[in-house]
């Protein structure tokens, strides 16, 4: 994984929600929410999991900061004073545009092109300027594959933790080669106009229909069979890829298959169960 976060190289706006098949597992319901401090951006302090786990708005020192291991992917612009938002003076906050619950990324790449997913509980603000009353919570799941031998119109299945999506290549410049690019957030809508109900994040998002936002049910995990183990306090280390574990499905893994006409796979693009994951435990756990 690189140093900068692809949740921050990537941005909040510019959201595309894509069209195509979309198969999410049934899910149990996340319970708790955490209550909004000044502290923490007047965000939810943390959300709590279907499995009792319980993550901390992560605003500790960043990856970008020289000196690792950090295991925030964002911090407040001021290290030496505590994180706020202040209500009448947004050049008096200091608080990041963007933070993370958790998140959890794979990526593949070559010379042919790259593959990447992201996943991410995330808070940010629906003007993308820090300003108090515009907090808003979400969870996204982006799919996005440049070049590696897509082809313009055909369908690719997509297997990632959360789900199966079956989704068409498109190639929009001749120039550049055919790509998949899907972005789904459920909970605050990013240009919300009124205040955000923090409980939405686990929720159906309302432009979404019917459909069922998986993640956090439960969230990924670094394997902890699998060496080595997650930091103290940490649930990974976003500077290192690891195997995870906590797919509602069983499908700790991302994996991208061509299909031909019948929709049966002929071959695979991608596959991988190396992710960075991201998330501060909440002290105590429960």
């Amino acid at each position: 994984m690189k140093k900068k976060s692809k949740l921050l190289w990537l941005g909040v706006t510019g959201v595309i929600i894509a069209t195509g098949l979309n198969i999410t597992p049934a899910s149990a319901e996340l319970f708790k929410i955490g209550i909004e401090k000044p502290e923490t951006g007047n965000f939810p302090a943390w959300y709590e999991d279907s499995t009792g786990l319980r993550l901390d708005l992560c605003l500790a020192a960043s990856i970008d900061r020289p000196n690792p291991p950090n295991y925030c992917l964002t911090e407040p612009p001021d290290q030496t004073k505590p994180p706020s938002v202040d209500a009448f003076d947004p050049a008096a906050s200091n608080f990041p545009d963007e933070a993370f619950w958790w998140t959890a990324e794979a990526e593949v790449t070559n010379n042919t092109g790259r593959a990447l997913l992201v996943l991410a509980t995330e808070a940010a603000f629906s003007n993308d300027e820090v300003i108090d009353g515009d907090q808003i919570v979400f969870n996204r799941t982006r799919i996005r594959v440049q070049g590696l031998g897509l082809r313009n119109g055909v369908k690719y299945r997509v297997t990632y933790p959360y789900g199966v999506k079956v989704l068409t290549a498109t190639q929009r410049d001749l120039r550049k080669p055919a790509e998949i690019n899907v972005t789904e957030d459920f909970g605050c809508p990013i240009s919300l106009i009124t205040s955000c109900n923090f409980k939405d994040v686990f929720a159906p998002s309302g432009n979404r229909g019917r459909v069922l936002n998986p993640i956090g049910k439960p969230w990924l995990v670094w394997d902890p069979a699998v060496a080595p183990k997650a930091p103290a306090g940490y649930i990974g280390d976003p500077n290192v890829e690891h195997r995870v574990t906590g797919s509602p499905t069983g499908n700790n893994f991302f994996k991208i298959e061509e299909l031909n006409s019948a929709g049966t796979p002929v071959r695979t693009i991608v596959n991988t169960n190396l992710f960075s994951v991201s998330g501060k435990l909440s002290a105590p756990q429960p």
